[in-house]
């Protein structure tokens, strides 16, 4: 009777301590569950602070390229402007796409046998230093008969300089720069006029005849 109960007693203490063996495995194992899940958030954290941090920078990143775009759009912008002021100067100081144009006339009834030349601007700037000379063709006609030296003289009797005009603004006229007498006798006269300015210069050839009543009047203007 007494083994029995002792038998008895011993498979219950056995089964308690197995039950405790089992409940401190349990319990150990979800002590480790909750570590493990601790860990895990731990580095979740970090991983989300380190996903912050470069989205932070990223966005840097992206502000920073934005204003650098902006900033060479400014200074393209800027550029053009100062390569317009510049050019404007440099026109300002040249004349730019000058249009400068020999204008001839005749004085009618008034002075039959006078013809002048003027000048127009025409441009959109002012031109300065402008030189001109004019030459009588009739003197150039008569070139080929005459000696080396005799050409010569004539050559410079036939070019006829006008004073340097120091400027001339734009969409402003000069009336008269040179006038001539023709003698009544010539019938057809031509005249070759040089315009030279600053950054340029153009020829053209100027021709006169007079009419049945012997006044002169201006037959073409070409440009050379």
């Amino acid at each position: 009777m007494v083994s029995i109960f002792l038998v008895s007693a011993g498979i219950a203490v056995l089964s308690i301590l197995s039950a405790y063996l089992q409940f401190k495995k349990d319990k150990d194992n979800d002590i480790e569950k909750i570590e493990a899940a601790r860990q895990l958030n731990e580095a979740y954290v970090k991983l989300q602070e380190k996903s912050d941090q470069l989205q932070h920078k990223s966005d840097q990143i992206i502000s920073t390229t934005n204003n650098i775009v902006r900033l060479q759009s400014e200074l393209i912008v800027a550029n053009k402007k100062v390569e317009t002021l510049q050019q404007e100067v440099q026109n300002q100081l040249t004349g730019g796409d000058i249009s400068l144009e020999v204008s001839p006339s005749v004085y009618g009834e008034r002075d039959p046998d006078r013809i002048g030349f003027g000048l127009d601007n025409f441009g959109k700037y002012p031109v300065t230093d402008i030189s001109i000379t004019v030459q009588d063709q009739s003197y150039v006609g008569t070139l080929k008969d005459l000696s080396p030296e005799e050409r010569q003289n004539a050559f410079r009797a036939s070019m006829l300089s006008v004073p340097v005009i120091n400027s001339l603004p734009n969409g402003k006229s000069i009336t008269e720069f040179f006038s001539a007498k023709i003698p009544k006798k010539e019938k057809q006269v031509a005249y070759t006029v040089y315009v030279n300015w600053r950054n340029g210069g153009y020829s053209c050839n100027v021709n006169f005849e007079r009419n049945e009543k012997g006044l002169l009047s201006v037959v073409s203007v070409k440009k050379r």
